[in-house]
């Protein structure tokens, strides 16, 4: 952010404050004159361009950063902030921010040769005081008796920090005061953050970025770490999208009342939702026996007693539960385990859920549907030494208790969600409780295209869904309806129809161009994947993708037990990737590693579970960890480095004989895939049907 701002501007406020932190910290301290003042340290002078990040190399608190931010403009924006530290003057700061944080942020804002300070004994030098308003009410208990003669004695400026006007005492309301109010975050202040966190990104593509971004109005400031913890993705393109996550949750909150009572009133039809394979037909049989019971023809100990859907956020669970409550012309009760621990402590947990279930019963027929399930902890997993294990244990029994009441809530049918099923309970998953228990899977090619065609309406006749679909393979229902929000967004701004290559761009992100090498690369990489896979007999290649955030190759594997072949097969497809880029190109890239889920991460994880978990390596029948954990791998790289290494050496001697035997196929579908940037069908089993299987 390389812009001009005038003295005034709380930006060139922060750009400085935060020069003379980074100053202050690489000084050292016999180098720092007697009234703070840098020595060998030159500011940056008030003409200079501001660059954020250069910066980004300083070990910056973001969240105070943020907070600067905020105080910094507040100040701009009442008039001028030299003015709140003059001798004499009283300011009031209405702010939710915590105390350290604008201690913080005081401190690298006052002038040489001033202090900051909570105590209120006498100075011998200027010293600025900062207050909360309620030590000065002795109606509190935190009065403090010290601090009227302190004020008394000097005329050193004052701040007093209030969470609300109206709290104020007379004694300090009665000050000729300036009176500054400190905002919630926005995207006024994104730039700065993105340029610190991400300083590879140029002006342009910030300014993208911040334009994804919801409005952040309905964000309150003692959340505004919510919305700070989504820098830190590695991957700036994701963090809009966390962030209108968050926002929408928010804004669901905030249309609550506690447990919110709903009656839907335009939701999609469950005939018309997508993408929910199994739980779709759950709901519906639900659907069919609840109007039953209604009618008369069905007892209520003959409906469903309740549904447990898992998947990954953005798959339609919470949509699921709006439609069968709207179809079935009931009220709809939502809760969750955040919405019920918001209330305090343990006893106020389980009164907040027992008003959930009674408003439930209360309104009947409804559905209760319940977020977060699987935010309860698994007993199983619990120490048993600990409070929190006390805390935990009991809400999961008043819950059992609850779900098992299915004489006393005649007419309520609960459905619940999680993103992971196995962090559920066993109790509270078994037959009796959730009679259904269904998981939901990322959509598909062909579900995808009606995900499009439902948010695009009456747009869709511009717009080829084929090719947004196939652009959108491995994200959700909630991504679609994203993207195609911030496209006609930008269509709006340049005042014309939207576009496909709108939906694409928002899909995307704003990443880097890519050349025909890289594409090809890309290309070549996933469908090394797709012949080893097709070639060992792994599964079946649903499809193959390329885009600009990476590529993926999708293989339904059919086995349910694995032997130590399979565990082997596994592990040449993940590393055939790779081993197709050495064989094409003569080298690799990084693609292939890095990241927990990455293709080596994935193959040592392999390795390590059948030596460590599975007694498959050379000690034998010995179990040392769970599969799929950290700790595998560190008990298999500690101590049998040597084994998971020749059991990945020779995954990669397979995958790559089986490739040079392919060669020419994989050349040629690559070159297909580069320009296309899927493979499906007919046009994918054209191609693998060249590979005869081993």
């Amino acid at each position: 952010m390389q812009t001009q701002h005038p003295d005034n501007d709380w930006r060139r406020i922060v750009y400085d404050a935060l020069v003379r932190f980074c100053a202050d910290a690489h000084t050292p301290e016999e180098e720092i004159g007697t009234e703070g003042s840098e020595v060998g340290v030159s500011a940056p002078a008030a003409s200079d361009t501001l660059d954020f990040r250069k910066l980004a190399g300083e070990e910056l608190p973001l969240t105070q950063v943020a907070a600067l931010c905020l105080v910094s403009r507040a100040c701009v924006q009442t008039g001028n902030i030299t003015d709140i530290w003059q001798q004499g003057a009283t300011t009031i700061l209405q702010t939710k921010l915590e105390a350290h944080r604008m201690s913080w942020s005081w401190k690298r804002l006052l002038p040489d040769g001033l202090e900051a300070s909570w105590d209120f004994r006498s100075e011998p030098h200027p010293v600025f005081r900062m207050v909360r308003a309620s030590n000065l009410d002795p109606r509190r208990a935190s009065f403090e008796h010290g601090l009227v003669d302190a004020m008394t004695r000097n005329d050193d400026p004052i701040v007093f920090l209030t969470s609300s006007l109206d709290d104020l005492h007379p004694a300090v309301a009665m000050f000729d005061t300036n009176v500054v109010c400190i905002g919630g975050i926005d995207r006024e202040v994104l730039p700065v953050l993105f340029a610190l966190r991400y300083p590879e990104l140029t002006d342009e593509q910030i300014e993208h970025l911040v334009f994804r971004v919801p409005d952040l109005s309905v964000v309150s400031l003692v959340d505004l770490d919510c919305v700070l913890l989504t820098f830190r993705q590695s991957d700036p393109n994701v963090v809009p999208m966390m962030i209108a996550r968050y926002v929408e949750q928010s804004l669901d909150e905030e249309a609550s009342t506690e447990p919110k009572l709903w009656r839907p009133s335009s939701v999609v039809p469950l005939n018309d939702l997508v993408g929910l394979g199994a739980a779709k037909v759950a709901a519906q049989d639900a659907l069919a026996a609840l109007r039953d019971w209604r009618a008369g023809l069905l007892p209520w100990n003959a409906v469903p007693r309740g549904l447990l859907i898992a998947g990954p956020a953005g798959t339609g669970k919470t949509e699921l539960a709006r439609s069968l409550a709207g179809e079935a012309d009931v009220h709809l009760v939502t809760a969750s385990y955040n919405q019920w621990q918001k209330s305090g402590s343990l006893s106020h947990f389980l009164g907040a859920m027992e008003k959930s279930f009674d408003e439930a019963k209360r309104k009947a027929p409804s559905i209760l549907f319940i977020d977060e399930i699987d935010a309860f902890y698994t007993r199983t997993d619990l120490s048993g030494d600990g409070r929190n294990d006390s805390y935990d244990v009991k809400a999961i029994a008043a819950l059992l208790e609850k779900l098992d009441g299915i004489s006393d809530r005649e007419g309520v049918i609960v459905v619940a969600a999680c993103n992971h099923l196995k962090f559920v309970d066993p109790a509270i998953r078994r037959a009796g409780r959730f009679d259904v228990v269904v998981e939901i899977g990322l959509p598909t090619f062909e579900e995808l295209a009606v995900i499009f065609g439902q948010h695009l309406g009456d747009r869709t006749s511009e717009i080829d869904l084929t090719v947004c679909a196939a652009a959108a393979l491995g994200r959700t229902g909630a991504d679609c309806a994203a993207a195609v929000r911030m496209a006609g967004a930008t269509a709006r701004r340049g005042n014309r129809a939207m576009t496909t290559n709108d939906v694409l761009a928002a899909l995307e992100g704003n990443a880097p161009k890519m050349s025909d090498e890289e594409w090809l690369r890309l290309a070549v990489h996933e469908c090394g994947h797709a012949i080893v896979a097709t070639a060992l007999n792994v599964g079946s290649v649903e499809y193959v993708r390329i885009g600009v955030s990476g590529g993926e190759c999708k293989v339904a594997v059919t086995r349910v037990l694995q032997t130590e072949n399979d565990l082997h097969t596994s592990r040449c497809v993940a590393l055939a990737g790779r081993e197709a880029e050495r064989l094409v190109f003569g080298s690799i890239v990084v693609g292939s590693g890095g990241a927990v889920d990455s293709d080596i991460a994935k193959a040592t994880r392999s390795a390590s579970d059948q030596i460590c978990s599975f007694g498959m390596g050379s000690l034998g029948p010995v179990w040392l960890a769970p599969e799929g954990t950290l700790s595998s791998v560190r008990e298999a790289v500690s101590g049998h480095l040597p084994e998971v290494a020749e059991l990945l050496h020779t995954a990669e001697y397979t995958a790559r004989n089986v490739l040079i035997e392919h060669r020419g196929l994989l050349v040629e579908m690559a070159g297909y895939l580069a320009q296309s940037k899927v493979l499906r069908g007919d046009a994918l089993d054209r191609y693998l049907a060249k590979v005869p299987i081993e």
